[in-house]
């Protein structure tokens, strides 16, 4: 997924041919959509594809808000952080 192009045709106002591109990326399209890109470049056009790519755009920042950073690892417990700051010198024996 280029979700990344995505961003920046967002927020640049990219050309159109390259927004109906990263959308075409995602897969088949709804057809009155389709009908409506293949038009050209119109206001309408142009909104409904700034929505369409939008909410692509959202899904995709959900999906990685919604991964763990750092699944399965232990944070450790209170006297392990207190043994490792005294091997550090942070804390008198």
């Amino acid at each position: 997924m280029s979700a990344t192009a995505i961003h920046a045709w967002l927020n640049s106002h990219g050309a159109f041919l390259v927004g109906v591109a990263l959308l075409r990326e995602q897969g088949p399209l709804d057809p009155v959509l389709d009908f409506l890109l293949s038009l050209g470049e119109t206001s309408v056009s142009r909104a409904r594809l700034s929505a369409a790519l939008q909410n692509i755009h959202t899904a995709s920042v959900r999906r990685t808000l919604a991964t763990p950073d750092r699944p399965g690892v232990p944070l450790g417990t209170k006297a392990e952080l207190h043994a490792s700051q005294q091997a550090l010198g942070q804390v008198p024996f």
